[in-house]
């Protein structure tokens, strides 16, 4: 989805990449000096990166070079694909599509409400109100029980995306709106 800078840029601002590595790549990358001008590059292959502070003056420089749109896209999608590979930790990305869904992205609303709501508060037959109160063996009945269904939803979402019917424009973080295109084909009322 994404190029090796986009990646690069989006795995710095999604903390995917250790500030050490992104340094590394700032270094060798022929692709960074042809994207950015002069005045640019040379803050960039400038900073301290022993210094966390860094990362925020490296989003300062390279912010109007990520399409939040795309970025937001990218971010989702990773989610989803962890959701369908299913680590032993899957709980988390469940989770963070609930999260997701109630900060704009309603087009996660399945994800979140059938299966997301459910982690950050089980069903009342289980043993507590929380994920980290549930024993290990309800914790792998819940997650057992989503399944195949929850990896069917993180798929159809990400069709969406490639096939353009959910389109991510834009996110206000000021006031947590998203702005995204729904090409979807909505049910006709009778």
């Amino acid at each position: 989805m994404a190029d090796e800078f986009a990646e690069w840029i989006y795995g710095l601002v999604a903390k995917e990449h250790e500030l050490a590595e992104f340094a590394e790549w700032v270094y060798s990358s022929k692709e960074l000096e042809a994207r950015l001008n002069a005045e640019e590059y040379l803050a960039i292959i400038s900073l301290d990166y022993s210094q966390s502070a860094s990362v925020y003056e490296v989003e300062k420089i390279l912010r109007k070079y990520i399409d939040l749109g795309r970025y937001y896209e990218w971010f989702i999608s990773r989610i989803l694909y962890k959701i369908i590979d299913r680590p032993t930790d899957a709980d988390k990305y469940i989770e963070q599509c609930y999260e997701l869904y109630c900060n704009g992205f309603g087009f996660l609303k399945d994800l979140a409400l059938n299966y997301g709501l459910n982690i950050r508060v089980p069903p009342s037959n289980y043993s507590a109100d929380s994920w980290y109160e549930l024993t290990t063996a309800e914790q792998a009945k819940l997650i057992d029980g989503f399944y195949p269904d929850v990896a069917e939803s993180a798929q159809q979402v990400l069709n969406w995306f490639s096939d353009r019917k959910i389109t991510i424009i834009d996110r206000d973080e000021r006031n947590s709106s998203v702005n995204y295109l729904d090409r979807r084909l909505k049910a006709r009322l009778p």
